[in-house]
């Protein structure tokens, strides 16, 4: 299948649009690429525009400059042998991403009458590894956030940023565009609004001690992290993996915070629909195979545990300290509510 294309490069640049005498169909980069970008969150701009500009400078595009108007021609072979460059050098779930955004910008353009078919940018058969990276747990959690506030450029952003990632359960880049006026009170609720994966508005809980954290660093108006950017969180996870003496043969990324509270929450709780609601996603299937790593307990199923014989003798026969021991290990959720409400 073949894509007839005129692109004026001079977007890149900054430069003014093609000229009007064009023999083909143009591109108007200056107009419809800018307006494709606009409407996702800053820092999902940044990629895609990464994204797009990478695709270009691989079908032949590198010196911009001395680009004029003309015809790009590719290929759906082109197409897959771009996947091929991109799995040489890239985790496959960052391939589809990046897949994924041009098939984005091509059915955009599709929508706005240009004759292009966005449907051979296709990920079908890009093998994703849901569980590529590792899982960090409430304590590897905390433990890297104190080594955050050791550091010795913004150690306060730093900090913050990994709590939010941890109490939210959210994606690096909506964390990262967090502005001061989406976070906000509510009764006794502390809350962030937060545009997510699809351009959906969430409003996120955290907690107090978090909320006059942020707060405590504001100078300004505009974005709380104003000094961090996804490479530098992403290099100090690492950093703090390696003090910590963590496996090194597991990746740890900004990603791998969305699973601690629903370590968390499966762990003390067992409660699936708690823990989907902690990420915001809509599919079951999707949430297990892409956010639990926890070994399946079939013992626990409500088919073998309700033929069982449960006598209370036995724990009558528990002192104290066995009996706190034994809710902390078989019901942490239920030892918790329990100091709460003594």
């Amino acid at each position: 299948m073949l894509l007839i294309i005129n692109i004026d490069l001079h977007y890149y640049l900054g430069g003014s649009s093609m000229s009007n005498q064009a023999a083909v169909q143009r591109l108007n980069n200056t107009n419809d690429l800018a307006i494709f970008l606009k409407t996702y969150p800053e820092n999902t701009r940044k990629e895609y525009q990464r994204d797009i500009k990478e695709f270009t400078d691989y079908i032949g595009l590198h010196d911009i400059t001395t680009l004029k108007n003309g015809e790009i021609e590719i290929l759906d072979k082109d197409v897959r042998m771009y996947k091929n460059y991109l799995l040489e050098k890239f985790k496959p779930n960052t391939v589809r991403r990046n897949i994924s955004t041009l098939r984005s910008f091509f059915k955009y353009l599709k929508t706005n009458k240009y004759n292009v078919n966005y449907e051979i940018f296709t990920t079908e058969r890009i093998k994703a590894n849901p569980n590529s990276y590792g899982l960090i747990t409430l304590e590897q959690m905390k433990q890297m956030a104190i080594l955050a506030k050791e550091e010795l450029h913004h150690a306060d952003e730093l900090e913050i940023c990994i709590l939010v990632l941890a109490q939210t359960s959210r994606r690096i880049s909506s964390v990262l565009n967090i502005d001061y006026n989406d976070i906000y009170t509510s009764e006794d609720e502390y809350l962030i609004k937060m545009m997510d994966k699809g351009e959906e508005i969430y409003q996120v809980p955290i907690d107090s001690i978090l909320f006059n954290k942020i707060l405590s660093i504001k100078k300004s108006n505009g974005k709380v992290f104003r000094n961090l950017n996804p490479a530098k969180v992403r290099r100090a996870i690492q950093k703090f993996a390696k003090l910590m003496n963590l496996p090194k043969n597991i990746r740890y990324t900004t990603h791998s915070f969305r699973q601690t509270a629903i370590h968390y929450e499966l762990k003390t709780s067992g409660n699936i629909v708690a823990a989907m609601e902690q990420t915001g996603h809509r599919s079951a299937q999707t949430f297990i195979d892409h956010y639990t790593h926890m070994t399946v307990d079939h013992n626990s199923r409500a088919g073998i545990r309700m033929m069982r014989d449960v006598s209370e003798k036995n724990i009558e026969q528990l002192s104290k300290e066995e009996l706190i021991k034994l809710l902390k290990e078989k019901a942490p959720s239920a030892y918790q509510e329990i100091l709460i409400n003594i």
